[in-house]
């Protein structure tokens, strides 16, 4: 809490009321300003509008019996059958180009549309290729895979053939030592018959 000396605390909300009093006028000249000049532009533009209505209705009261006036009064709307038929003739021209326009894209289209159909056939052409490719890739799969177990099936023949021949080349071994141990037994017999003549 602040303690202030008796009366210092109603100076200061006098002064914050007048620092109060004048922004809010501030203000409100501001804005009174401010709405003022938009009506002053606003008046300014009636001011200008009725002026140039005052002088448009004096030369038309000027002009209402004026021969001239009123012979260009009966011409005009001639004048504005004349742009009219003007404007149905650049109408006419923008058809035609249009329609030339239209030709044009139809031609194209129709062009797109032809590359479109043979473009079609040749993919499928191509795809018909593809599978024919790929049933031949089977047929030649199946083929690598019979071939494949052939050759298993003829090397699985040949190391039986190759054990038998081992087992063959063993027993042959063994029978050519009885052979000769034979022969050396019959040579021995036969020196024994001679010595024992």
């Amino acid at each position: 809490k602040v303690f202030f000396r008796a009366g210092v605390l109603g100076q200061l909300e006098d002064m914050r009321d007048e620092r109060l009093a004048k922004i809010i006028s501030n203000f409100q000249a501001y804005v009174r300003g401010y709405v003022m000049r938009k009506n002053y532009s606003k008046l300014q533009d009636q001011r200008i509008g009725l002026t140039v209505i005052q002088r448009n209705i004096r030369r038309w009261l000027l002009l209402r019996n004026w021969q001239w006036w009123k012979l260009y009064t009966r011409v005009k709307p001639l004048l504005s059958i004349a742009r009219q038929e003007d404007e149905m003739k650049v109408v006419a021209e923008d058809l035609e180009k249009c329609k030339e326009d239209l030709a044009k894209c139809e031609k194209v289209k129709k062009e797109l549309e032809e590359q479109n159909v043979t473009l079609l056939q040749q993919k499928n052409d191509m795809f018909l290729q593809l599978q024919a490719e790929q049933d031949s890739m089977g047929d030649f799969e199946e083929r690598v895979q019979q071939l494949l177990t052939q050759k298993a099936d003829m090397e699985d023949q040949l190391k039986e053939l190759e054990d038998r021949l081992g087992d063959e080349e063993g027993t042959t071994e063994e029978l050519e030592s009885i052979k000769k141990k034979l022969e050396d037994e019959a040579d021995n017999l036969k020196k024994d018959v001679e010595d024992m003549q």
